[in-house]
C-alpha cells in the first residue's frame, strides 16, 4: 500500500542509491523483492549505474512533497499490455 498526502513516482536517481543499498540489506526485503540474494556492492552499482537502470526489472524512486525519497516500486514491461497516449 502506498499512503500519503502528495507523493511522486520518479526515476531512479544517482542519488537514491545509498538509500536504495540500505532497503536491499533488509533480510525482509530481500524476501519478496531480491530472491533472497545479496545485492551488490554499492562501488559496482555506482559503476554500472546504466546497466542497473536499464534492466528487465524497472526501478522508480517514490517521493514525498519535499522530494525526500521513501520507497521505491519495482515493474516489468509487458509487450502485452501498453498504453499509447496520443
Amino acid at each position: 500500500m502506498l499512503k500519503g498526502n502528495k507523493v511522486s513516482l520518479r526515476c531512479v536517481a544517482r542519488k537514491d542509491l545509498d538509500m536504495f543499498y540500505d532497503i536491499w540489506c533488509n533480510e525482509d526485503v530481500r524476501k519478496l523483492d531480491g530472491k533472497f540474494r545479496l545485492p551488490p556492492s554499492k562501488e559496482d552499482i555506482l559503476n554500472n549505474f546504466n546497466k542497473f537502470v536499464n534492466l528487465d526489472k524497472k526501478y522508480l524512486s517514490i517521493v514525498n512533497e519535499k522530494e525526500i525519497l521513501v520507497g521505491y516500486i519495482t515493474f516489468k514491461e509487458s509487450n502485452e499490455c501498453k498504453m499509447y497516449i496520443h
